[in-house]
C-alpha cells in the first residue's frame, strides 16, 4: 500500500493544532477532567481527519495480479517479422506468473482482439484481419486500456518498428 500526499506541507498545520487544543483545554469551562480529555481528543480527530482531507491524502492499493496486453503491429511493414513476433509472446505466456492474466491485441488501421485477456492463455499465432495498409497505435492503445480490469497491475507490451 502506498500512501502519498498531494499538498504535504499541509501536514504542518498538525503541530500548531495539537498545540492550540492543549491551550484550549486549560479554558474549557468543566469540572470533570475526562469530560475534558474526551472533548480534546474528538476535537482532535476532526481537526485531523480535517488537515489530512485538505492535504490530498491517497491510499494506492495494489493486488497481486498482473495484467499484461500485447498490442501486436500487423501492418505492411512488419510483415516480415510475423513469426518472431508469435515466438516472442509464446514464449512469454509460457513464463507468466500464476497471478498474471494475459492478453493479445492485434492492430494495423484497425484494432481485433487476438486474445482476451485470461489466466489460461493459449496463443497459437496471429490469426485476425486487419487493415494492414495503416498504423493507428491510439485505437490500439485505448482498447487495451479499455480490456484493462481496474483491481490490478497493468502493463501494455508494444511490438511494432
Amino acid at each position: 500500500m502506498n500512501i502519498s500526499f498531494q499538498h504535504p506541507w499541509v501536514l504542518l498545520l498538525l503541530p500548531v493544532i495539537i498545540a492550540a487544543l492543549i491551550v484550549s483545554m486549560k479554558f474549557m469551562y468543566s469540572r470533570n477532567m475526562a469530560q475534558k480529555v474526551s472533548r480534546i481528543l474528538v476535537r482532535f480527530i476532526v481537526a485531523g481527519l480535517l488537515v489530512l482531507a485538505l492535504s490530498g491524502i491517497t491510499f494506492k492499493i495494489v493486488g497481486k495480479d498482473v495484467t499484461t496486453i500485447f498490442l501486436v503491429d500487423v501492418s505492411d511493414s512488419v510483415k516480415e517479422r510475423k513469426d518472431e513476433v508469435t515466438t516472442y509472446i509464446s514464449d512469454a505466456i509460457k513464463t507468466k506468473g500464476r497471478h498474471d492474466y494475459v492478453g493479445v491485441i492485434a492492430f494495423g488501421g484497425d484494432t481485433r482482439v487476438e486474445q482476451f485477456i485470461s489466466k489460461d492463455v493459449t496463443f497459437s499465432g496471429l490469426m485476425t484481419e486487419v487493415n494492414t495498409q495503416a498504423t493507428n497505435l491510439e485505437d490500439a492503445v485505448n482498447m487495451a486500456l479499455a480490456q484493462m480490469p481496474d483491481d490490478c497491475a497493468k502493463r501494455i507490451v508494444l511490438i511494432t518498428d
